[in-house]
């Protein structure tokens, strides 16, 4: 029987908290189909200037900058915090415009994130009275050194038109843990390798609850459904076994396979996440010849 591997993908955006093409803190009720992003869209503190931005089937709430109060976030590191920008345009704008954001870490000196941007072709605007267009949704990242952290942002006074923001934290893994890309209807989502001797590691604050999204990689011409074991720890203590019984993505691929795998099917897992911090060890079984790309999911509590 071919040797397969088992792709475990780290998603962080549940029910419609996605991140922007993303891929990447991902119930009780069946869950809503969580958006393919990165890890959990962040809801700053601060005074909140909500407008919802349409992106095909999504509606994305973005958090708008202002120029004396800031909003700010929490991230314990290492990790990195994304910044997903929209810049807000007049109606009948055709220009491309630059604008400037302030983050500072601690509360010290500010760096400046600074972008371009025309109006957005693919995403308009949903709430607010006038006939304002929003700008291409623009990515900018920060490094969130080891331990905990509070990011301030602010916008730049001498930015006349509003900058309305998404915040992710995703946490970085060992690299060990591979990328690896799964297209699905011609959509790609980052998935982050797990095997027996890659074993991955993040630490959340709950109270919330984490969602394991996980794909059996198929060998090219395996057409048998396959049984595989993810383990689980929280804070060294008993493991939480999941086993899965898949058969090959009939919509799913791999954007690039030199060996022509295929992905299987999803099988996922939710875990409760108590009140502070703790750290999750998911594993497979010692020996095991699997790898397993994992994307997880997480919604606050």
């Amino acid at each position: 029987m071919a040797t397969s591997r088992v792709v475990a993908c780290l998603f962080a955006v549940w029910a419609l908290a996605s991140g922007p093409g993303a891929g990447e803190v991902c119930a009780q009720a069946p869950p809503k189909q969580p958006a393919k992003g990165g890890w959990e869209s962040e809801t700053p503190t601060g005074e909140l200037l909500s407008r919802t931005l349409v992106s095909g089937k999504k509606r994305l709430s973005c958090h708008g900058l202002s120029r004396d109060e800031p909003l700010t976030v929490k991230a314990t590191g290492p990790a990195t915090l994304v910044v997903y920008s929209v810049l807000e345009l007049a109606a009948g704008s055709t220009e491309e415009q630059g604008y400037t954001m302030l983050a500072s870490i601690d509360k010290k000196a500010p760096t400046k994130l600074t972008e371009k941007s025309s109006p957005s072709k693919t995403e308009t605007f949903l709430t607010g009275g006038d006939k304002s267009v929003p700008g291409a949704l623009k990515k900018s990242t920060i490094t969130v050194p080891e331990g905990d952290h509070t990011y301030a942002l602010l916008a730049d006074p001498a930015c006349v038109r509003t900058v309305y923001v998404r915040l992710f934290v995703q946490p970085k893994f060992s690299s060990a843990n591979k990328t690896v890309y799964v297209d699905i209807k011609s959509k790609k989502y980052r998935y982050f390798t797990l095997a027996a001797d890659a074993p991955i590691q993040i630490t959340v604050t709950g109270p919330m609850e984490l969602r394991l999204t996980t794909r059996l990689d198929f060998a090219k011409d395996s057409m048998e459904r396959r049984k595989y074991e993810v383990s689980a720890t929280m804070d060294g203590g008993a493991a939480t076994r999941k086993s899965f019984n898949v058969g090959r993505s009939k919509t799913a691929k791999y954007v690039k396979a030199d060996s022509g795998a295929v992905p299987g099917a999803v099988g996922s897992k939710v875990y409760d996440v108590p009140a502070g911090k703790h750290t999750f060890v998911f594993t497979l079984a010692k020996g095991s010849k699997d790898i397993v790309n994992v994307r997880i999911a997480a919604r606050k509590k």
